[in-house]
């Protein structure tokens, strides 16, 4: 099996790689850190006619809530315009499997103590989960069979700068208060890199993930105030800045993932609260 990896540089992105290796795929790993830009179509085009691809893993995207805010365009432009690329060329060249990178951030808001199933209300509130939508929706009406994977708060090692357990390492370290947004309440069912992994690959195996859409996450709750008394732990000269709630975040953020487990045998096994601790040691 050859795979196009779109995103490859990215924080999921190279874990997925080095798994791919170890598994010994074959693969080309497409990114914007090369060069290598999804709404480039004739780019793509050229790339998908010489290389006779079988599968397209899709993790290429502007990721992040609040950034989305300050550039629409750029969110558009990525994440739907350059999906409808890759899912033209995957249908003009006979992709047998197509696996699509969502986000919980499609949902939109969720009651507190509830976990979201896959067919629970999709009503995004920030640019980016609209953006993430239309991508589920443009996969939906394609002739592709795609698989759509929907991540609920990826934490591990070597993770995105603005997420926010390397945000307040790096504030810390640097002297700074972390930004400690809204009243501690709000939580995450934190979704560890490696069981991500694994859902990713169990998704490329089995034959059950075509045509379906998956919620994947951790089921340990974890609010925003537990993290902080965990980074507090190993830095107990640490402070914080309290700031309002930004209004395009989610509140409540936890997955139902009995699908994932009734159809791949796929459920998080990481435990979330130690791993946090491992990552931030000093």
């Amino acid at each position: 099996m050859k795979i196009l990896l779109t995103g490859g540089m990215g924080f999921v992105g190279k874990h997925l790689a080095g798994r791919l290796l170890d598994e010994g795929y074959t693969f080309v790993n497409y990114d914007l850190v090369n060069g290598d830009d999804i709404r480039d179509k004739f780019k793509l085009d050229r790339l998908f006619e010489s290389e006779n691809f079988d599968a397209v893993i899709n993790l290429a995207a502007r990721a992040g809530v609040r950034r989305g805010e300050d550039f629409p365009d750029e969110y558009f432009s990525t994440n739907v315009l350059g999906l409808m690329n890759l899912i033209a060329l995957s249908e003009k060249y006979g992709v047998k499997k197509f696996i699509h990178f969502s986000s919980s951030s499609a949902f939109g808001t969720q009651e507190v103590g509830t976990a979201t199933a896959e067919g629970n209300l999709r009503q995004p509130r920030s640019i980016y989960g609209i953006t993430k939508l239309a991508g589920e929706l443009l996969l939906e009406r394609s002739r592709l069979p795609y698989t759509i994977i929907r991540p609920f708060t990826i934490i591990g090692e070597n993770g995105r700068k603005e997420m926010v357990i390397y945000k307040w390492l790096n504030q810390i370290k640097s002297g700074r208060p972390a930004s400690f947004y809204g009243n501690g309440e709000s939580y995450r069912g934190y979704t560890y890199i490696g069981d991500m992994i694994d859902g990713i690959i169990t998704c490329l195996k089995n034959k059950n993930a075509n045509y379906q859409t998956f919620n994947m996450g951790g089921a340990q709750i974890v609010t925003l105030e537990e993290l902080w008394n965990i980074f507090k732990e190993e830095y107990p000269e640490a402070e914080r800045d309290i700031l309002p709630m930004p209004v395009t975040d989610q509140m409540y953020s936890l997955a139902d993932t009995s699908k994932a487990e009734a159809l791949l045998s796929w459920k998080a096994k990481t435990d979330v609260p130690k791993k946090i601790r491992e990552m931030i040691k000093k």
